[in-house]
């Protein structure tokens, strides 16, 4: 259990210096919204700097929880293969919903800023997020920072589902999960306060970096 995402990241920036090499010379990017924050205290911990990349989920009409795709800022849209076995056309219903979830990526990119993605390349990069469920935000985010040139590109949450940690394991360079327990259904009971964050929240984070830089 953890008391709240500081403390989660805090946890998770001690599990994760051993793999990383001398202090700044990797880059925390938070998933927004949530794991900014996660990613903010691990940076600390780390003393290097962090950054935040958006997602947006392609959620299931019939159920907002269920993610059938998900979209990094300026990247392509990963599916969930067991529920969208295909790519849907464009003009499809399930297309237009991922090209608003796209654009909605980009739109929040550009209010977080994007600076940091002109110097990656040769960069190691951690994704951080405060838990994965499917592990479809993560992918999106691992191939979407392998584009602009990162390498080795790592994953690291404090709390991953079993199929998370699967679907990740052959894209990723390194997964660094404190917990991956049995029977895990969601992210929230894993945590004593999980309340949402805002992009008031992520933007005074991203304006106050702290030890990080």
């Amino acid at each position: 259990m953890f008391a709240d995402r500081t403390d989660a990241g805090e946890r998770l920036g001690a599990a994760l210096r051993p793999l990383l090499p001398a202090a700044g010379a990797a880059l925390a990017v938070g998933l927004a919204r949530g794991g900014v924050v996660v990613a903010w205290a691990a940076a600390r911990v780390l003393a290097c700097p962090f950054a935040a990349l958006a997602v947006r989920k392609v959620s299931d009409p019939l159920d907002p929880e269920f993610a059938l795709g998900a979209v990094a800022a300026g990247g392509e849209v990963v599916w969930n293969q067991a529920a969208v076995p295909a790519p849907p056309l464009p003009q499809s219903a399930l297309g237009r919903r991922a090209e608003a979830a796209r654009r909605e990526a980009d739109r929040l990119q550009a209010a977080y800023g994007a600076a940091w993605a002109e110097a990656l390349a040769g960069r190691t990069a951690v994704v951080v997020d405060d838990g994965l469920a499917t592990g479809l935000t993560a992918l999106a985010a691992v191939r979407r920072l392998r584009a602009l040139g990162a390498s080795p590109v790592l994953v690291a949450a404090p709390v991953a589902s079993p199929s998370a940690r699967n679907l990740l394991a052959p894209e990723a360079d390194e997964l660094v999960f404190l917990a991956v327990p049995h029977g895990f259904q969601a992210v929230s009971p894993y945590y004593a306060s999980f309340p949402p964050v805002d992009d008031a929240e992520v933007k005074a984070l991203l304006a106050d970096p702290g030890e990080g830089g």
